[in-house]
């Protein structure tokens, strides 16, 4: 018994420092763009608070509040097409991202951050809109809607709150 209780403890513990290690939070306030979160004092600390005004996010502006949780594009053909493509300049190859405004439906937001080398891990804390955990015999799946949609800055930090950095492939 002392035993099993020793496993679980130590589980526990490494499950504890695994989420705390690779959870996506918002690291740099300054980088995001104008509107999308700000520091508001409450009393004598400093809070942030994300906008809740639903917004068109172009490939550049994505990537910009993907920068401020310290994010950035890993593998740009998992990417949609036309968010982003490597362009060779001289001897270096640089990305580059389209500035139009689109909307992403769930499943091309969730290839986007794929492409940053993001992986949903926690399904349940997504909106019911964005995706749903499906039993499929004995396995659950994740099934994404496919509506094309708008996000708010703070649907789109809840989004990002149930996404892990992903470990590297092999």
């Amino acid at each position: 018994m002392k035993r099993i209780s020793s496993m679980l403890l130590c589980a526990v513990v490494v499950l504890a420092y695994v989420s705390t290690t690779f959870a996506i939070d918002l690291v740099d306030v300054k980088k995001a763009p104008p509107g999308f979160a700000r520091m508001v004092k409450q009393g004598d600390k400093e809070v942030l608070v994300f906008d809740s005004v639903i917004a068109m996010y172009g490939p550049a502006t994505l990537d910009k509040i993907l920068s401020a949780y310290g994010l950035t594009i890993q593998d740009p053909r998992k990417a949609p097409t036309g968010f982003a493509r490597v362009v060779k300049q001289g001897d270096k190859e640089t990305v580059v991202f389209d500035t139009g405004m689109t909307t992403y439906g769930p499943a091309m937001l969730d290839k986007v951050l794929s492409a940053y080398g993001l992986v949903l891990t926690d399904p349940r804390k997504v909106p019911a809109s964005y995706a749903r955990v499906v039993k499929q015999g004995d396995k659950e799946t994740v099934v994404f809607d496919n509506a094309l949609t708008t996000y708010s800055p703070a649907t789109l930090n809840q989004i990002l709150s149930a996404y892990s950095r992903g470990f590297p492939e092999r």
